[in-house]
């Protein structure tokens, strides 16, 4: 039988079951809590509910523009969103823009709806100290993404902004 490191071999048997059972815990809570891609990262991931993104919207009665990017900060596009709801998108390499509404489905999805588009897009957001991740519900996508009050189109463009959605 192999012996223990010098550091572990004062130790009582019931210390060394607590170390192990923590040892083999703490990866455990941090996947389950995340999102279970990007593992050994380090980062803790937990997951948005729609109170979450709505205290963002409360905080900023004139909208947020989300700010999309990929793992390695490859800029991927932004959508603003109204109070009431509607979401504005630009994104891809051409700045296609389309017009669209958020809705809150059930298990604290976030899903999106472009009359271009038959089908609803559906994300899972997540924050961490390093700041928010969506995982799409119906695909391998994976996005980063920055909460900025108010409305980056308007202060690009001015106040007929929303005319680029035409």
């Amino acid at each position: 039988m192999p012996a223990l490191p010098r550091l572990f071999r004062g130790l009582g048997l019931g210390s060394l079951a607590v170390i192990v059972a923590l040892g083999l815990a703490l990866p455990l809570t941090a996947r389950a809590s995340g999102t279970g891609k990007g593992e050994g990262s380090g980062v803790q991931w937990l997951r948005m509910t729609h109170a979450d993104f709505q205290e963002f919207l409360h905080e900023n009665p004139q909208g947020v523009t989300l700010v999309f990017s990929a793992a390695d900060g490859t800029p991927l596009g932004r959508e603003f969103h109204a109070p009431d709801l509607s979401v504005f998108l630009e994104y891809g390499s051409d700045n296609e823009r389309i017009r669209g509404k958020l809705s809150y489905a059930p298990g604290n999805q976030f899903c999106y709806r472009y009359p271009a588009y038959p089908d609803e897009f559906c994300w899972i957001y997540f924050q961490s100290e390093q700041g928010f991740m969506e995982e799409s519900t119906t695909s391998d996508e994976t996005d980063f993404f920055q909460i900025i009050p108010g409305n980056l189109f308007e202060q690009d463009w001015g106040s007929n902004w929303a005319q680029r959605f035409d």
